[in-house]
């Protein structure tokens, strides 16, 4: 993995990152983040902000609104071992890394599964060759 800070991306095609500096990064799965400023219709909200990010739960949910979330840069979460805000690029970040290893994993349980029903009907197969040859 390799992180960049200060750069642009200008653009991406065929898993070639174009990167402000004019060069070409390979890269199969790109994490791109962007923008660090709420948008200033934020500020005219009525509900509880702090640096002018709304005020969520772990959940992404608004502070004393039912059925209403914020994420992105406008939205203040909370980190879960302070409580204090911490940065959403932190928060997403994370979890789109447990996401993906969650992902990963389930294909591995199923590329498992797979291989264990497979090595079963190949074991069974050759039970039955074995007891069809067999002499009577």
């Amino acid at each position: 993995m390799e992180v960049r800070t200060g750069t642009k991306v200008a653009g991406y095609i065929n898993s070639l990152v174009a990167v402000s500096r004019g060069e070409a990064v390979p890269a199969a799965t790109l994490i791109w983040t962007a923008g660090v400023t709420p948008n200033p219709v934020i500020a005219q909200l009525p509900c509880n902000k702090e640096n002018g990010r709304i005020i969520v739960d772990e959940f992404l949910e608004v502070q004393g609104f039912a059925a209403l979330w914020a994420m992105g840069d406008c939205a203040a979460v909370p980190d879960a071992n302070t409580g204090r805000p911490q940065p959403t690029f932190f928060t997403q970040g994370n979890q789109a890394h447990r996401d993906l290893l969650s992902r990963e994993a389930a294909h591995r349980e199923e590329l498992y599964s797979q291989f264990i029903k497979e090595a079963a009907n190949l074991y069974i197969d050759s039970l039955d060759k074995t007891l069809e040859n067999r002499p009577r």
